[in-house]
């Protein structure tokens, strides 16, 4: 943006002071212009140092090491096979009877294959849920459970107010347990939190977290319902960024692997005018939509556009983005999801 504005006060000035060449013979029009290039060429060179400078996660990610660190023997024990039936086959009676939690993930598709085992991610919840009861059993503790999970299988609302969490769950906990249960939501955890240990979370961090928490909550819905995800993502732009933001899904079919990290060093190259943000929602996985590629790996790409936006602007960076990969992957095919 800077470069492009270089150029036009330049151009700008050269027209606008060119009468004052021969008014003012002392004065120096193109030094004048030139100490106005300078300082912007310093501020892109400022810019670009930032930019090296910058983490890449993807690389060298310090942060998942930490991470990594903290859930260090802090993970319970998976049940077995038998173990993990009962809880399908409860579960399913109890979503028919929409006891909470997990009945409103009923519908849900997909699966974890962990330990050797398949697990149903509808079954999720539940298996959750049971886990968390076994726990406070075990130890003779109560528990404080933090999720950024807002549906009404965990939640009891009253008039658009979250109220607290479902009475069942409460009942059905201290019957079992003989503990006390608490549930927060992130954001609500940090106010509290803070209260009791003293620390000031300014207004910024919780709402970035309330909002990375209902971002991270949403996004796998593409992953699990196809083209329902897209309509769900439409109401999430509306609600956190305005009209004037889109954002599409691009297929790559491809036979060379493709690591994240170079997937991620590609995007940087993008011609975009306008800021956008781009993720990587599965690499490299079995071709299933082609029988000429053995690859293929989803990105998503969010555009966020400024007080310009036309309408038909989003077709044009489709179309941009099709012809960058085209011209950047040999052997690979590029798709638009909708």
């Amino acid at each position: 943006i800077l470069s492009k504005k270089s150029i036009e006060i330049e151009t700008s000035l050269k027209k606008e002071l060119s009468t004052y060449r021969k008014k003012h013979v002392t004065l120096s029009i193109d030094s004048i212009i030139d100490q106005v290039k300078e300082s912007i060429n310093t501020l892109i060179s400022e810019i670009k140092q930032e930019k090296e400078d910058h983490p890449k996660l993807l690389r060298n990610d310090h942060i998942k090491a930490e991470i990594t660190d903290i859930f260090e023997d802090k993970v319970g024990k998976p049940y077995e096979k038998k173990r993990l039936d009962e809880l399908s086959k409860e579960a399913e009676q109890r979503y028919k009877l929409e006891i909470p939690p997990g009945y409103k993930d009923a519908s849900k598709k997909g699966a974890k294959f962990y330990n050797g085992e398949i697990i149903l991610e509808k079954y999720g919840d539940y298996i959750l849920w049971q886990q968390i009861m076994d726990f406070a059993k075990e130890k003779q503790t109560n528990i404080i459970f933090i999720t950024d999970d807002d549906k009404e299988d965990w939640w009891y609302y009253s008039k658009g107010k979250t109220i607290g969490p479902r009475s069942e769950l409460l009942n059905e906990f201290s019957n079992k347990t003989n503990q006390e249960f608490y549930m927060f939501k992130p954001e609500v955890f940090m106010k509290q939190a803070g209260k009791v240990y003293s620390e000031n979370f300014s207004d910024n961090t919780i709402t970035e977290v309330k909002e990375v928490s209902k971002e991270s909550g949403d996004y796998p819905l593409f992953v699990r319902d196809g083209t329902n995800y897209m309509s769900t993502l439409s109401q999430l732009n509306q609600f956190y960024y305005g009209e004037h933001t889109f954002e599409y899904i691009i297929l790559l079919h491809h036979n060379k692997y493709l690591s994240d990290s170079f997937l991620t060093d590609l995007t940087e190259g993008f011609p975009f005018g306008e800021e956008f943000s781009c993720r990587i929602i599965d690499s490299n996985i079995p071709s299933a939509k082609s029988v000429n590629y053995s690859f293929e790996s989803k990105l998503a790409i969010k555009v966020y556009l400024d007080d310009t936006w036309i309408v038909g602007k989003s077709e044009y960076f489709k179309n941009l983005t099709l012809t960058y990969f085209n011209m950047k992957l040999n052997d690979c095919q590029v798709e638009i999801l909708e």
